[in-house]
């Protein structure tokens, strides 16, 4: 009776350590750390303690990587936005794949499965390491590689091979999200209110505008355009509370300011671009809605007063465009850029291995999304971006007879449509911080497209 009680105990205690080993195994290295710690003050190792000190800080960090992955995604988003080092949300971002790769093996589990947009990467990765005897620089190499195709896969299987949980997907449509856009505005109204974004005549204007650190005034109404769009499409999943709706409102009121008083044509011509699939995809409900017709009304006039002067200055660059020195040396770039693609048109010159001459300087990227790829990987670089781009609107027409699977898609296709229309005349996708927006965007799209009920549960 002794024996098999006891040999019961083991084997519960067994499955238990098997099903929680992963944390046995970090308990188990923090005990030891401890003891190295110890170790090293009594002989007064200092240079040892440092690292067995760092590693042990380190360990907070691995635990919120597996208990909260998400907020590891919506941190590294907000460091973009910081003045930390630019590349830190990537390597966050990096680190945490490393962490669930491990967990994964730790478990017997698959570390990820392969599908369509996997399969598409793995081939535009295969095209990069073919451009490695070309590359001038490693660093650059490297560095081009992380936006160009590192981060968009990494997100992409962290959203759609079960990394992130439920909860964690919608975490970014009720929080993280919104909370980002207020966060901005907030950036941009400590600046207006201390002077610094007022130069010459006209405030926040694009040739005289401000600097954010993490950039300047026509990439953060880039940012601003596309968080805007995003947050009113997914209105319907906010926290549900009057000042949390009023606070994320006016947000979304001074974005459209500021937006506007930038005077930045690629930002207002994306912008457009999103509003006219809002109201294609919410035209029978705008209609319906007569509050909705007098509200939008109501804050056009009362922004278009406001800002009526950049409207106009907006309206003469656009009028004057052929004259503008923007324009013409952006197509004196794409000449440039295209008799580059013409001598590389199947093997690239590889990631940042090119410098774009737009008359006057040099640029590391070519204000195009497709050629952004394709002078880096060659002819293979368009093909294989333009179809991770088309998969949605593919995946849409599989899927058309069932209205209620069509539904995810729709909430984000206009902020989809905002980004891509930018990124044509822009660098904004291959940017640090609104590449991983987008991408983001990208992944949890597509996983709602897999599991749509996730979504329309909370609808």
């Amino acid at each position: 009776m002794f024996n098999n009680t006891l040999d019961l105990n083991i084997s519960q205690l067994n499955n238990y350590i098997l099903k929680n080993k992963l944390y046995f195994v970090l308990s188990f290295i923090i005990v030891l750390l401890g003891i190295a710690i110890l170790v090293f003050v009594a002989f007064e190792k200092w240079i040892n303690l440092i690292i067995c000190l760092s590693v042990l800080l380190i360990m907070p960090i691995i635990w919120l990587c597996l208990k909260a992955p998400d907020f590891i995604i919506f941190f590294g988003l907000v460091i973009h936005f910081t003045p930390i080092e630019v590349h830190s949300g990537h390597y966050l971002i990096l680190f945490l794949m490393l962490i669930m790769f491990i967990k994964n093996i730790l478990l017997d589990r698959k570390i990820f499965k392969f599908d369509i947009i996997v399969t598409l990467w793995f081939l535009l990765i295969v095209l990069s390491l073919m451009t490695f005897p070309k590359w001038n620089s490693i660093y650059n190499g490297f560095r081009g590689s992380l936006y160009l195709y590192v981060l968009p896969l990494s997100i992409y299987i962290l959203f759609n091979n079960n990394y992130i949980s439920k909860n964690g997907c919608i975490r970014f449509l009720k929080f993280y999200y919104p909370l980002l856009l207020v966060y901005i505005i907030l950036q941009i109204t400590y600046v207006y209110l201390v002077g610094e974004a007022s130069q010459s005549n006209y405030v926040m204007s694009y040739h005289s505008g401000f600097n954010l650190v993490w950039g300047r005034s026509n990439y953060t109404a880039a940012v601003l355009a596309y968080l805007s769009i995003i947050v009113f499409s997914t209105r319907r999943y906010w926290v549900s509370s009057y000042v949390n709706k009023i606070i994320i409102f006016s947000s979304l009121f001074i974005a459209l300011i500021g937006i506007i008083a930038i005077i930045s044509r690629g930002t207002i011509l994306a912008l457009f671009a999103g509003l006219i699939s809002i109201l294609i995809i919410y035209r029978k409900h705008i209609i319906k809605s007569w509050y909705w017709i007098i509200g939008i009304s109501t804050i056009s006039l009362i922004g278009g007063w406001l800002v009526v002067d950049f409207i106009i200055k907006t309206i003469e660059r656009f009028k004057y465009m052929k004259f503008d020195l923007s324009f013409l040396t952006r197509l004196y770039m794409y000449k440039d850029l295209l008799t580059v693609l013409k001598n590389n048109i199947f093997i690239g010159v590889g990631p940042e291995q090119y410098r774009y001459t737009d008359f006057y300087s040099y640029q590391n990227d070519p204000h195009n999304i497709f050629l952004s790829y394709g002078i880096p990987f060659g002819i293979g670089g368009i093909i294989l971006i333009s179809l991770i781009l088309i998969m949605p609107f593919a995946k849409l027409y599989k899927t058309r007879k069932s209205q209620a699977q069509n539904l995810p898609i729709l909430f984000f296709l206009p902020a989809f449509m905002t980004a891509v229309v930018h990124s044509l005349v822009e660098p904004t996708i291959t940017a640090f911080g609104y590449g991983m927006l987008f991408w983001t965007m990208y992944a949890l799209m597509f996983r709602y497209i897999k599991v749509p009920n996730e979504l329309i549960g909370l609808a």
